[in-house]
């Protein structure tokens, strides 16, 4: 998979290239056509700047082909799921594995699962792991329970008895405590899925969690 996004790359590189090399063989004939789309546009006003808007636009393609090929960092890919497949697809192909619905305990397991795969095939260690959570968040706990209770309920057609030692429910801090294994085993990133009486309310409720797991 990475080797198939890099030879892409290169190829959307050239293309930027080839494009802006064309076109500088020719500034004023492009600077003609964008006076044609201003004119359509009634922007008449631009017109004295169609040239000035040819060389950009040629520096930018032949610019950003150079540099795409390059460019760091690269969006990581990340593997989903619990199978053994998981752990030979996350060595394999992926920067790292995105876990939901599992304990810390679990988790930290099957960390050390892709961990110990990497070594045995001598590929380099995926290390940027995530999790994905759904949380009830709100000053008092039974209101942030029954605010995400309701939500995965209606979700998945099921008792939320059946997610609820996996889906913390409570204040910033409570929640934030639930997660800190999870850092600790080894998690990069982490995707909060907020139930909160406000979506504003939920917004802040995960910054202050973000703070507290920050701050240690």
């Amino acid at each position: 998979m990475k080797i198939l996004v890099g030879i892409a790359r290169v190829i959307v590189g050239v293309l930027f290239i080839f494009s802006g090399l064309v076109k500088a063989n020719d500034p004023l004939g492009l600077s003609y056509k964008m006076q044609e789309f201003f004119e359509v546009w009634h922007f008449h006003w631009l017109d004295n700047y169609t040239l000035i808007f040819s060389i950009v636009m040629i520096v930018f393609e032949i610019v950003a082909g150079a540099v795409l090929p390059a460019q760091k960092p690269e969006v990581p890919i990340l593997i989903g799921g619990k199978s053994e497949a998981t752990v030979r697809r996350t060595v394999e192909h992926g920067d790292g594995w995105l876990a939901m619905f599992v304990s810390a305990r679990k988790f930290a397991e099957f960390v050390g699962q892709i961990t110990e795969r990497a070594a045995a095939v001598d590929r380099p260690v995926p290390v940027r792991h995530g999790f994905e959570v759904w949380c009830g968040l709100a000053d008092d706990a039974s209101v942030a329970r029954e605010l995400v209770a309701e939500k995965m309920q209606a979700l998945y057609k099921l008792p939320f008895d059946k997610f609820e030692r996996l889906c913390p429910a409570g204040t910033p801090k409570q929640v934030a405590d639930f997660l800190r294994p999870y850092v600790e085993a080894g998690a990069q990133s982490l995707t909060l899925v907020p139930c909160s009486p406000s979506w504003q309310a939920g917004v802040d409720a995960v910054a202050e969690v973000r703070a507290l797991l920050t701050a240690g």
